[in-house]
């Protein structure tokens, strides 16, 4: 997913988080169309790690290298 997303990047010089949601099988949210990353930021790297929930199940966490910002298609 990652190296789609940075495809796209390079392609349309943007993505929003939503285009991140779709790649890995989340659904999109109103945030996601508002928030994004641009070519000027850099690729996307995506980092892994893990935590327990609230009921003490362990879940995946993917957090950003570079964190999406406001008007992200303004190049």
């Amino acid at each position: 997913a990652e190296n789609i997303l940075n495809k796209q990047l390079v392609e349309e010089m943007y993505i929003s988080l939503n285009d991140v949601f779709y790649a890995i099988g989340l659904s999109n949210t109103k945030l996601g169309d508002e928030m994004g990353w641009n070519m000027d930021q850099g690729l996307l790297e995506f980092r892994f790690s893990s935590q327990l929930t609230e009921q003490e199940e362990p879940c995946l966490v993917i957090d950003y290298q570079i964190y999406p910002k406001y008007d992200f298609s303004q190049c």
